[in-house]
């Protein structure tokens, strides 16, 4: 018998869409490297609404304290997964201004590498 998430993993991937799994994992990483970047002061154009709520969403994250303890599976990390949905969601446009300024950045390395 599958699993609830094996069977919206399959949804998501017939309609074209990233698994959601993934997608919190890419997005948190990411989220992190613009925390990082804003902090070491490479990357800061990003609102400070922006940064206030992505540094509460990763701080509710690492937090021990839950509204649903993460050692009831599977639905332990379910107000984790949604906090940082909420956040993503919030300042998707950031992040995706971040992501592209990344590439930008990746790119002139390679050209003056040549």
């Amino acid at each position: 018998m599958k699993t609830l998430a094996e069977t919206v993993k399959e949804k998501q991937q017939m309609n074209g869409q990233p698994p959601l799994i993934d997608s919190v994992k890419y997005k948190l990483r990411l989220g992190t490297e613009l925390l990082m970047a804003y902090v070491k002061k490479e990357y800061t154009a990003v609102p400070v609404k922006s940064m206030i709520a992505l540094i509460a969403g990763l701080l509710y994250f690492a937090m021990p304290l839950d509204v649903i303890p993460d050692f009831i599976l599977p639905i332990g990390f379910l107000d984790d997964a949604t906090v940082l949905l909420f956040v993503a969601r919030t300042f998707n446009k950031d992040l995706k201004k971040f992501e592209a300024w990344k590439q930008e950045q990746s790119e002139r390395i390679e050209d003056e590498e040549k």
